[in-house]
């Protein structure tokens, strides 16, 4: 399976951290996988494979972050953080 993010015009007023582009756009392809519930729907996901809104390499944010991690769900807690971040995030 193939996940796709796709992201349309930078708003942001940081010049230092943002791209001032109001008209960009910005895209990445990810291979990924959720395992069962026996491993709490771990998330498997690739270094980027396509696209231009990461880096195509291990040091591709999303593959960092996100690889390895399981879901959290209201009545379940299953990342590293203090707290349910479902509960906190109004189940988002």
């Amino acid at each position: 399976l193939v996940l796709r993010i796709e992201l349309n015009g930078d708003f942001c007023s940081d010049s230092e951290r943002c791209s001032r582009m109001p008209d960009g756009f910005w895209w990445g392809d990810w291979e990924f996988k959720i395992s069962d519930a026996s491993r709490n729907y771990m998330l498997t996901i690739s270094p980027a494979i396509a696209g231009n809104l990461t880096e195509r390499t291990n040091m591709d944010k999303f593959f960092y972050m996100n690889n390895g991690k399981q879901f959290t769900a209201i009545d379940k807690d299953n990342d590293r953080l203090h707290g349910n971040c479902a509960q906190f995030r109004d189940f988002g």
